[in-house]
């Protein structure tokens, strides 16, 4: 079976049938998310499935595993283990193949395809383009902030309403890892930039800048503007011209995304989930909460949290 995926396709989640032993067959789910233009993810159950499947699209493609594995991708001309300590960088528009185990065991398969409009918005500034990217290695590693991202990608899909701003911040933060901490084809041309200075543009660092530092309460626009390395003025009139919202809403959405995560996955208090990610005053969080959500936080842990009610805050 071929799979391609293009820039056209509409959200799906699709079966394949393929072959197990001689006498049954069982199914290969693949579930597809759009989100915006930004990227697509795929998460792959080949549980007790094992068959080859040839793969070709558009974008640039993380791809790794949860737990032990031994999925094997058709890569280059050789047959590549998916590891669990790495990541697998496959460059746009490269064959590769999926080659199941056949081991009853075997974990999800997690991809990331970013958009190559979304790498090229990255890169633009700097006269680069994701077609001239090219990684040349095969694993990379998956640790520290870089994996954290990539695990919070997936949660994603069980927020109802999420922020395209808050997707976009964390998909800054792994393109941003992905073109400066590993080796591809345009790795010394941006070192040189990075080195005077201008890798990655303003708007980039201050995104970075304010996910790292959601649950701190002390963080301003001073802060932020002493980080990036201009004038808050400056800062507010270049990030309110490319990204469409000021650096202080868009700190907002980033603040009750998270809290919107907690909400669904926990049963901690909300007062306490507040002064978790910043917030020092009550009525400030739930004034941000519900012009971001459009309902108080209690309205949509009621509706959308999955771990029954909470301790009486």
């Amino acid at each position: 079976m071929v799979v391609r995926l293009t820039d056209s396709d509409e959200s799906f989640s699709f079966r394949f049938m393929g072959k197990v032993g001689s006498n049954r067959t069982t199914e290969c789910e693949i579930q597809r998310i759009d989100y915006f233009d930004l990227c697509t993810t795929l998460e792959i159950n080949t549980q007790n499935y094992f068959e080859d499947s040839s793969a070709e699209h558009g974008g640039l493609e993380i791809c790794w595993v949860l737990g032990e594995s031994e999925h094997y991708r058709g890569f280059r001309g050789s047959l590549v283990r998916v590891h669990r300590e790495n990541v697998m960088i496959i460059n746009a528009n490269e064959p590769h193949s999926e080659i199941c185990s056949r081991s009853p065991t075997i974990p999800h398969l997690r991809s990331l395809i970013l958009s190559p409009r979304f790498l090229d918005d990255l890169l633009e500034e700097h006269s680069l383009n994701s077609k001239e990217m090219a990684f040349e290695g095969v694993h990379f590693p998956l640790e520290g902030r870089f994996k954290e991202c990539l695990h919070q990608l997936f949660l994603f899909k069980e927020i109802p309403g999420c922020s395209r701003f808050a997707l976009d911040s964390l998909l800054t933060e792994i393109g941003q890892s992905v073109t400066t901490q590993f080796k591809h084809s345009r790795s010394d041309r941006i070192a040189k930039l990075q080195s005077q200075g201008h890798f990655p543009d303003v708007c980039v660092r201050a995104k970075g800048i304010m996910s790292e530092n959601l649950h701190d309460p002390a963080f301003s626009l001073d802060v932020l503007a002493k980080n990036v390395g201009m004038s808050k003025f400056h800062l507010v009139r270049i990030f309110k011209r490319e990204v469409g919202l000021t650096p202080h809403a868009y700190y907002r959405i980033l603040r009750v995304e998270r809290v919107k995560e907690r909400l669904l996955n926990s049963r901690q208090p909300i007062t306490e989930i507040a002064y978790g990610v910043g917030f020092d005053d009550l009525s400030t969080f739930n004034k941000a909460f519900k012009m971001v959500a459009g309902v108080t936080p209690s309205e949509f842990r009621q509706v959308h949290g999955k771990c029954g009610n909470s301790r009486p805050d």
